[in-house]
């Protein structure tokens, strides 16, 4: 499958490069589908569908939080070296919530002094 490019003049007349029906098409043609059905209205513009038939996706699989995967009955005390603001602010509540204390370095100079 080859595709070209109008030439200039075409793309500056239609605002495009006169590929995008042609892309379609083959795209549909290749996931199986009987081709593009168009409806269109003087002056109200065009509307291009296609049925295609695709295999139904596998269910997520459950993520469980690493963090959460390791069970602990005691509170952790963890440093946390974090330039970022908002996301020191997001670990220290992310422990928090765990039941870890977080002590606080704003880079990894202050991480090294603590």
């Amino acid at each position: 499958m080859q595709f070209y490019q109008a030439g200039n003049e075409v793309a500056a007349s239609s605002r495009g490069t006169g590929l995008g029906l042609f892309v379609s098409r083959e795209l549909v043609r290749l996931l199986g589908g009987p081709g593009i059905e168009v409806q269109s209205e003087l002056g109200a513009g065009s509307t291009f569908t296609f049925p295609v038939t695709a295999p139904e996706a596998a269910p997520e699989p459950e993520v469980v939080s690493s963090a959460a995967a390791i069970p602990t009955t005691e509170s952790l005390r963890v440093l946390v070296a974090e330039d970022n603001k908002v996301d020191r602010l997001v670990l220290v509540r992310m422990l928090k919530g765990l039941g870890h204390l977080a002590l606080i370095a704003t880079d990894g100079r202050e991480a090294m002094e603590r």
